[in-house]
């Protein structure tokens, strides 16, 4: 019976292995600055939109934008982990919240 659930679980390991890792080890950022911007879409009217930008120390003039997945957000351990790979490599980091996602809502008031 063990031996059948061990290779039953196997193929999920990859989706559980980076979220307890993240548990156990969290990836930590340097402070960064939270921003927030309208922009006016013609269909839907005003949307908010919002994230964080981390630059290495001595800037850059380069910035990787890092989008988290459905269900997730900018604090996502996959996000945390490419924010931290860009400044190690001396990007700036922009950390975007997809609409809605930062819990402030998707539209924004008129």
């Amino acid at each position: 019976m063990t031996m059948a659930l061990g290779p039953a679980l196997a193929g999920h390991f990859w989706t559980i292995e980076p979220v307890a890792a993240s548990l156990l080890r969290p990836v930590r950022l340097p402070h960064g600055e939270r921003w927030v911007a309208r922009v006016d879409d013609r269909d839907v009217g005003p949307l908010c939109l919002s994230g964080e930008l981390r630059e290495p120390i001595g800037g850059s003039d380069t910035v990787v934008l890092a989008l988290h997945g459905l269900g997730g957000d900018i604090d996502s351990h996959y996000i945390r982990r490419s924010a931290a790979a860009a400044l190690a490599a001396g990007f700036a980091c922009v950390r975007f919240h997809l609409r809605g996602a930062d819990g402030s809502g998707a539209i924004a008031s008129k």
